[in-house]
């Protein structure tokens, strides 16, 4: 999604002078774009200036998009159920065959792209969970979907999709020193839309482990280790060559690396025709380069139910433009940012954990409308549980959720968005926001709580621990107050567990 880490709402508002799709950390390049060129950015010199700019531009973008959105919806208004009865379809990963018409398990076709070609409204496709997981991204385009009645239902039954292949070997030379490997044509081999966009989110499997080198896609970017200082089991770029360079012990074609050649696990582009009446369930997609769920253009009733990502190279699941998406059963565990919703989306959110994601748990930006109830949030140190950033217009709905940080660890609300809470309890996170807080019938502990100017916080019948001060604004406390979050409400499905053979998840361990 994003192509810089998360920065402050001042430094944001700065960045305006960049290139949208630079400067928001919630972005992310659809495939089909609109031609249309957006208000010339002045050469603006004052905060205010570059503020005003950017905002002038994010109107246009934003109406664009509600336009494109109108004429998706109508064309998929005008899809009709098909003649004939529902039918059921059939994938195997390794004894289907793509000639076959997968109408059986016996002749199951082999490729999702082969298989989801085959589904009309009302169609249901079930995969099969075999000895290898699906190495393949799970692609829906314009004109996929059903319609009211007719769903189209794609049945993973807890198979999983990765983006990791074995490293292709061609593309890479001795380096001089004993098991160092070099590579001018790798970056090249990901698929991504930029390099930048590569760079930020790419890691390796040794031995199945994924190593990021300490970097996030969303979080800390520390500076590239020179080659030389390579250990085995580690990674490096060096820029001025354009080269990858990584170190094993032994030989490359022993070491058995992997690489995250693909960039999503379930890729939506539906910018002409809206993506309608789709339910995709009991999925598991980790280790892609960009987002194991991400989807762009326009949705609607589009549900995932019991999915789950981990490992993900930026977000385990991210809906732009004017997708609308619910989600019944979740888990994002060990991507940089378990949730991460942006631009005009809405999505609704249900019994859902996301937990050791490396920059944030939960996250926001421009104008989307987000509902999460009966959820975990569990921030580990030096990642955030909460981030609502670079906001036109965001509004974010927490119902019964538990939010558990490190003390110290924010959540941070900028100018422009609304964070709204109900029996929500929050243990340990401090808090800054610069727009719109609203709490009711919640426990806070952990703090500072930090007002920023031109904010707001409106709260009633919430507990506060002791020792931390609340916010002008907060109602004064009855005699009993702040049930906060009630955990037997919670419906979160058990852990899914990803295929043995895509890798190991040494993060899953510290998720409960």
């Amino acid at each position: 999604m994003a192509r810089v880490r998360f920065l402050p709402a001042l430094v944001l508002i700065a960045c305006a002078t960049l290139p949208a799709v630079l400067a928001d950390p919630i972005q992310d390049r659809p495939t089909a774009r609109d031609k249309s060129t957006p208000p010339a950015r002045p050469a603006a010199q004052t905060a205010d200036e570059r503020k005003a700019a950017y905002a002038k531009q994010q109107e246009f973008v934003l109406a664009r998009w509600k336009e494109q959105q109108t004429a998706a919806l109508a064309a998929a208004a005008a899809r009709q159920a098909p003649a004939g009865p529902k039918r059921e379809f059939y994938v195997n990963n390794e004894t289907g065959d793509d000639a076959a018409d997968g109408t059986a398990p016996a002749k199951a076709v082999r490729t999702l792209a082969r298989a989801t070609a085959l589904l009309r409204p009302g169609d249901t496709l079930h995969l099969a969970v075999t000895s290898q997981p699906y190495r393949e991204t799970l692609r829906l385009g314009d004109g996929f979907g059903g319609v009211p009645g007719w769903p189209v239902v794609i049945e993973g039954h807890g198979a999983t999709i990765t983006g990791c292949d074995l490293l292709r070997l061609d593309g890479w030379e001795p380096a001089g020193a004993p098991g160092l490997y070099r590579s001018v044509r790798f970056l090249t081999e990901l698929e991504e839309f930029s390099d930048e966009a590569k760079l930020m989110r790419v890691f390796f499997l040794f031995d199945g482990v994924p190593q990021h080198m300490g970097r996030s896609s969303k979080g800390k970017h520390g500076a590239f280790k020179v080659p030389a200082a390579l250990q085995p089991g580690e990674w490096t770029y060096a820029a001025e060559e354009k080269a990858f360079y990584l170190k094993v012990a032994g030989t490359l074609a022993d070491a058995k690396v992997s690489a995250p050649y693909r960039r999503n696990g379930l890729a939506v582009r539906a910018p002409k025709e809206a993506a309608t009446h789709v339910v995709v369930k009991d999925l598991i997609v980790c280790h892609v380069l960009n987002d194991g769920f991400n989807l762009h253009g326009t949705t609607r009733d589009f549900t995932l139910k019991n999915t789950a990502a981990y490992g993900c190279g930026d977000d385990g699941i991210s809906p732009h433009e004017t997708c609308e998406v619910t989600l019944d059963g979740y888990w994002g565990v060990g991507n940089s940012t378990g949730m991460a919703i942006g631009n005009l989306s809405v999505t609704r959110a249900t019994n859902v954990r996301l937990e050791g994601n490396t920059a944030h748990q939960f996250m926001t930006g421009h104008a989307p409308v987000t509902e999460l109830r009966n959820a975990e949030i569990v921030a580990h140190a030096g990642t955030q549980p909460v981030n609502v950033t670079n906001s036109q217009d965001s509004k974010t709905l927490f119902e019964n959720v538990r939010v558990t940080a490190p003390r110290g660890q924010k959540v941070m609300v900028v100018p422009g968005a609304t964070f709204e809470a109900r029996r929500t309890t929050f243990v340990g996170p401090a808090w800054e926001n610069g727009g719109t807080v609203k709490l009711t019938d919640c426990v806070v502990s952990g703090g500072p709580i930090v007002s920023l100017p031109g904010s707001m916080w409106a709260g009633t019948k919430n507990a506060f621990a002791p020792g931390l001060t609340p916010p002008p604004g907060e109602a004064a406390p009855a005699a009993a107050v702040g049930a906060g979050a009630d955990p037997t409400a919670f419906r979160i499905p058990p852990r899914p567990v990803p295929h043995p053979a895509a890798g190991r998840f040494p993060f899953l361990a510290d998720a409960r």
